[in-house]
């Protein structure tokens, strides 16, 4: 399932700090006059995973921050959906999310052996099971639990009850695709309305339930990253 995003595939700069700028406008210009232009959670993912990837200093919160665009919140649910719905709604913590990655940039800036300004935007990320398996790793060790919830292909048709395949959607008409003609009238295929059939989904086979992270667990690191005085390593 691929999920398109607005970023650019490449982005150079002079600096890294111009470099974030950047991808900043080319949000800001989706949205004009808004300081924190919106995300969708694919794109959100697909911009943690570069700036965790350039981050020498192994850009703590990452895989929080990703979490929470598969929908992961301590203090309501410990899973994380992957699928189409769950990739193009809202990202919840733009602004947070935007100052993160300046700091990476000004982390970058300041060290003399840092790479030249570049980051090529994969924008299969939100897919990716090599990045859903690092963020879940990552969750785990914090004492999360941390259960993928993975569509099945299948649904429950919510009349009958009965688990089956979603049909063509109707049109504004409540008809499905036409299939042909018979003694000269239209036959169109079966459709589902929205809500006539409802998406299945199975758990990560692989995960283990321990216990459970802290409700503050995100708000405490967030307020820990923006406000200490030095910027020290902390493993990836």
């Amino acid at each position: 399932m691929a999920v398109a995003t607005t970023w650019r595939p490449v982005y150079t700069a002079s600096t890294w700090s111009t470099l974030w700028a950047g991808m900043h406008d080319t949000m800001a210009s989706r949205a004009p006059g808004v300081d924190a232009p919106p995300l969708t959670n694919a794109e959100a993912v697909a911009f943690i995973r570069e700036w965790r990837d350039v981050s020498h200093s192994g850009s703590p919160l990452w895989f929080q921050f990703a979490a929470v665009a598969y929908g992961w919140n301590p203090q309501k649910r410990d899973t994380l959906t992957v699928n189409s719905k769950q990739a193009a709604r809202w990202y919840p913590l733009v602004a947070d999310l935007w100052q993160w990655a300046r700091g990476i940039a000004r982390e970058l800036d300041e060290r003399h052996d840092s790479q030249p300004p570049r980051i090529a935007v994969d924008r299969g990320t939100f897919t990716d099971p090599v990045f859903l398996g690092n963020v879940r790793a990552r969750l785990m060790e914090d004492g999360a639990t941390a259960a993928f919830k993975i569509p099945s292909g299948a649904c429950r048709d919510t009349s009958s009850g009965k688990t089956r395949y979603p049909r063509a959607p109707c049109d504004k008409n409540g008809r499905g695709p036409l299939i042909g003609y018979k003694n000269g009238r239209a036959v169109y295929a079966p459709c589902d309305k929205p809500g006539d059939c409802e998406s299945e989904y199975f758990d990560d086979p692989i995960t283990v339930a321990i216990d459970r992270v802290s409700t503050l667990l995100l708000m405490v690191g967030a307020v820990w990253l923006f406000t200490r005085p030095t910027r020290r390593g902390r493993r990836n």
